[in-house]
């Protein structure tokens, strides 16, 4: 073996280690803090129920795209989520009911864009609505802001 096959091989091996997601079934997610953030679903769609752990641990967020385009059409998230990435449920136009966290303090950008929702709930928990979270949500024909 001469010494850029041993250099590479050295590579490949720690890149194999570096940033490679966690998986617990239709779930890819990475862990800090003792906290779970889910980057990625990979089931068939449908109905989607978050779950409230994933190894043992919290999850607290759900990542920017994690779910966008995944032909989602119902979607519960618990109350463990206090956060949510940009676009993370974007591009679901068959997406028609969503059940929300109640911790959630701040609906990012794009969030539910090209969703098929015709009303939306606001919890009393939001504080801050993203440029464009409903942005194309030719089907919304009504949404609840709360005072806050």
């Amino acid at each position: 073996m001469n010494i850029t096959s041993f250099w590479l091989g050295v590579g490949l091996l720690f890149w194999s280690f570096q940033g490679h997601a966690e998986v617990s079934g239709d779930w890819e997610y990475s862990v800090s803090g003792g906290e779970v953030v889910i980057t990625n679903y990979t089931g068939l769609g449908g109905v989607v129920q978050i779950p409230e752990t994933l190894a043992g641990l919290p999850v607290k967020e759900i990542g920017a795209l994690a779910l966008s385009g995944k032909g989602i059409t119902g979607l519960t998230i618990p109350y463990t989520i206090i956060r949510l990435g940009d676009n993370a449920f974007s591009a679901n136009p068959g997406l028609s009911y969503v059940s929300i966290s109640s911790n959630l303090t701040n609906l990012p950008t794009g969030v539910f864009a090209s969703s098929g929702l015709s009303s939306f709930l606001i919890p009393n928990s939001v504080v801050k609505i993203g440029a464009g979270a409903f942005y194309e949500c030719t089907n919304l024909t009504g949404i609840t802001i709360p005072g806050s």
